[in-house]
């Protein structure tokens, strides 16, 4: 019977895995689940994936931490967005919008939320990253297992960059079948907004080149030169293969993205690449027994051999940045600093610091940012979002906010640090995890990728994917894994 059970659960965890990563692309293709149909009905599928997951497969020892804040910091969000809508505020917490309403039409709400229903359907999308994390932390927890999710993240940003480019190029007026009417002229892939897409395609450069250098790793340098030179002392191995196919997904997406003439989002891909290319250089990796010998040493080279390599690895990034950003500089170079963005800047400063405490309630910025907006900004319009995701997160949730956003850079800072510190032929995984988390903080600064469903739930997967790779203590505890669950059997 015991068995039985555990083949079940064995089965049923698969199953999820399957599911886990079949939402990636589902979430992906209804134009980033932008819209709230396609979004509620695929949370759905991502929380119950949560819950079933949480109760078959716990996290691994190492990632019980991280599993723990995101689970407490997810609750703690919740609660806070559920009290926002709740007529249960204290007086002094009260939006003084209802105090106003109530002089002319009589009591109604009593909410910290100028909008309650919107708050609370706002909700949804906020949980759904901390649902990917979670869910991935569980399912994905041993090293092989998290290497398949990065490996099926990057094969699917290789794609979706490949249609991308033929759309642009041969249907150029069409997004997906419907008829493109924003951004035309650019790349937009799957997305709306090109921004949106830009950020989805550097975190798939990102995911490519790094699985590059895993299977360069492997491999070994010098035994895949003699390969690609047909010498008849090279090793036969999978890696060669790997190696290209991974290269070619990073040239689709590093081109898709050049065509969306995005400037912060080529700025914060080439930012993340350079930080990825000058630490992988930095710190070399170590490779397996068959290919120590081939490239790569295992021995630490000196000091400044090992800064000359990252510096000369730098220059080389930058001249293929500024092979790939001439539409990018054009538009930045016409456009100049004439972007509406920074001309409502001062409003979005008023209306966060007159809301520092408590916030306006999620899902309401386009209630109240009218109020706070210059007229010589235009009157035509309406702004759905603050175009920066720090502003916008103060004005929706407050104080609560910037705790939150502290307190997960800090930790998955500090569990990066300590996975580069600890693994050793797997340390290019925390280094892309730091990497992606670099992106993402500053092309949001100016934009709000990250509040676009799909951007954020693969963030988020790559992140728990990262934080699994950095928190296993190697080969060595999965194999012991592998032995209990032989012996469970």
């Amino acid at each position: 019977m015991a068995k039985l059970f555990s083949h079940s659960v064995s089965w049923l965890e698969r199953v999820l895995r399957i599911v886990y990563l079949i939402l990636f692309p589902a979430l992906l293709l209804p134009f980033g689940s932008v819209e709230p149909g396609p979004l509620h009905l695929l949370a759905l599928f991502s929380f119950l994936v949560t819950v079933l997951s949480v109760l078959i497969a716990a996290p691994s020892t190492g990632n019980r931490f991280a599993f723990a804040v995101a689970a407490f910091l997810a609750f703690a969000l919740a609660g806070w967005v559920l009290f926002q809508a709740s007529d249960y505020a204290p007086d002094s917490l009260v939006n003084a919008i209802w105090r106003t309403s109530a002089a002319y039409y009589g009591p109604s709400h009593h909410s910290i939320s100028v909008a309650p229903a919107d708050t609370m359907q706002g909700l949804i999308a906020v949980l759904l990253p901390f649902s990917v994390f979670l869910s991935g932390i569980c399912l994905f927890r041993q090293d092989e297992q998290a290497l398949k999710m990065i490996r099926f993240l990057a094969l699917t940003g290789g794609a979706i960059a490949a249609f991308g480019l033929i759309q642009f190029l041969f249907f150029p007026d069409s997004l997906m079948f419907e008829k493109k009417r924003l951004y035309l002229g650019d790349l937009t892939a799957v997305f709306v907004n090109r921004n949106t897409a830009a950020t989805y395609l550097g975190m798939s450069t990102l995911f490519a080149c790094a699985l590059a250098f895993h299977h360069v790793q492997n491999a070994g340098l010098g035994n895949l030169w003699r390969r690609m030179i047909g010498a008849r002392s090279a090793t036969k191995t999978p890696d060669a293969l790997w190696t290209a196919l991974y290269m070619l997904c990073a040239a689709l997406a590093l081109s898709a993205m050049s065509l969306t003439r995005s400037r912060a989002g080529l700025a914060a891909t080439m930012v993340g690449l350079l930080f990825i290319v000058f630490m992988f250089s930095f710190l070399g990796g170590q490779q397996s027994m068959q290919s120590r010998k081939s490239g790569f040493s295992s021995s630490r080279p000196k000091l400044g051999f090992r800064l000359a390599r990252a510096f000369i690895a730098i220059a080389v990034v930058i001249g293929i940045g500024l092979l790939f950003s001439g539409r990018a500089l054009l538009r930045a170079e016409t456009q100049g600093t004439e972007d509406a963005r920074f001309c409502i800047m001062p409003g979005l400063l008023r209306l966060a610091d007159d809301n520092l405490l408590t916030g306006t309630g999620l899902g309401t910025f386009r209630m109240v940012f009218p109020a706070y907006k210059d007229a010589a900004c235009g009157l035509y319009g309406t702004w759905e979002r603050a175009h920066n995701f720090y502003l916008d997160g103060v004005i929706a949730l407050g104080l609560p906010f910037l705790v939150a956003t502290l307190i997960t850079v800090v930790c998955l800072i500090w569990i990066f640090a300590r996975g580069i510190s600890a693994r050793r032929k797997l340390r290019w995984a925390p280094v892309l995890g730091l990497s992606i988390l670099i992106l993402q903080m500053l092309h949001n600064i100016v934009d709000f990728s990250i509040q676009i469903p799909a951007v954020a739930a693969v963030f988020a997967g790559a992140l728990a994917a990262c934080v699994s790779l950095s928190t296993n203590r190697g080969s060595t505890s999965t194999r012991r894994v592998k032995r209990s669950e032989t012996v469970a059997n």
